[in-house]
């Protein structure tokens, strides 16, 4: 059992997701892209990363919590990792694969998902291979990650199916060794790779490509779980996003929330969106207090005229459309000036 009341909380705080089974009384949990957004990590957050519950609260299946990119947290900046060489095991690029049970039948479910396009592959997948709820241990979780066509996965493969990841105890969050997990299992697993520091690791990475390799995952004896992405993976994956400054700056001018773009982007990007945002924002505040000095000299002059003749003259060397900030101020018409002000800064 686990305090529901904690978790039912951060349901009807939008920082949780609910969703129901369709014939089973089982339920998924998991982050909303608001804590991702926001950083409202905590224990609870974190450990509702696909975790699925039975009608009683029982833990059906455990997901490792999130986990962090190098130097994303406090506790994986560099300095203050564990003093060990971890455990380091290829990210592949795909969707996690949790499985649990239907009667006696194995079922996969993705991060906040029964029933998503990779779910229902990877649950074909595992049930046609033969798998039945007698070739797992009980009480424990098993995760993979789904290779296949509908993972619009960015890394090239030549195969499609699932790589065990993980097996995980439901009861106190120990793990078994996948290496003797897959073997018995005849499944594929994640591939290790020996370095002598995470430096050597990185160094690799930047020698591969996006197509080749998404990043590692470093794995420490108390653990603490860190990912290691290549730049060439993240940059293809901005590309293909079809993400943009420009995208921000639309939805600023329209008043937009952000919260639907950061749906198609990873986690990596959220503090550039954030530093994009920060960035427009301050451009258009300097702008209305430069516009703001002209207008009240300006607005001392007796005829219209006069008031055209000073700010004309004193927006010469401004951007195109930085007089008509100004007149549109002078006016009172403030949705003119919004208008104007992100037209300027239009990228």
């Amino acid at each position: 059992m686990i305090n529901y009341s904690e978790i039912q909380f951060r349901i009807n705080s939008g920082l949780i997701t609910s969703r129901k089974h369709s014939t089973l009384p089982l339920e998924i949990l998991n982050y909303t892209q608001k804590v991702q957004f926001e950083k409202l990590w905590d224990p609870y957050t974190k450990m509702c990363r696909g975790l699925i519950l039975d009608e009683n609260h029982n833990i059906v299946a455990r997901p490792f919590p999130k986990f962090f990119n190098l130097g994303e947290t406090p506790e994986t900046s560099i300095q203050n990792l564990p003093n060990e060489i971890p455990q380091i095991t290829e990210k592949f690029d795909g969707s996690l694969g949790i499985l649990y049970f239907e009667n006696d039948l194995p079922s996969i479910a993705t991060r906040g998902a029964f029933e998503s396009p990779q779910a229902l592959w990877a649950t074909n997948w595992i049930r046609m291979e033969g798998y039945t709820n007698y070739d797992f241990i009980k009480d424990y979780t098993y995760l993979f990650e789904i290779i296949c066509p509908e993972s619009k996965n960015i890394v090239n493969y030549d195969f499609e199916g699932l790589i065990l990841i993980a097996v995980i105890s439901n009861k106190n969050n120990t793990e078994l060794d996948i290496i003797q997990e897959a073997e018995n299992l005849g499944m594929s697993y994640v591939d290790h790779y020996k370095f002598k520091d995470l430096n050597q690791a990185e160094k690799y990475l930047k020698e591969k490509s996006g197509i080749e390799l998404e990043g590692f995952v470093c794995k420490y004896s108390n653990g603490l779980r860190v990912k290691i992405k290549s730049d060439d993976y993240k940059r293809l994956h901005k590309i293909l996003s079809g993400f943009s400054e420009t995208d921000i700056w639309e939805a600023l001018s329209q008043g937009k929330s952000l919260g639907s773009m950061i749906e198609i982007v990873p986690d990596e990007f959220f503090q550039w969106i954030k530093d994009t945002e920060a960035k427009f924002i301050e451009a258009k505040n300097k702008l209305i207090t430069e516009a703001m000095g002209i207008y009240f000299k300006a607005s001392t002059l007796k005829s219209r005229k006069d008031q055209a003749i000073y700010i004309i003259s004193n927006t010469k060397n401004s951007p195109k459309g930085f007089s008509g900030l100004v007149f549109a101020i002078l006016d009172n018409n403030i949705k003119q000036a919004e208008k104007s002000v992100w037209n300027i800064l239009k990228p």
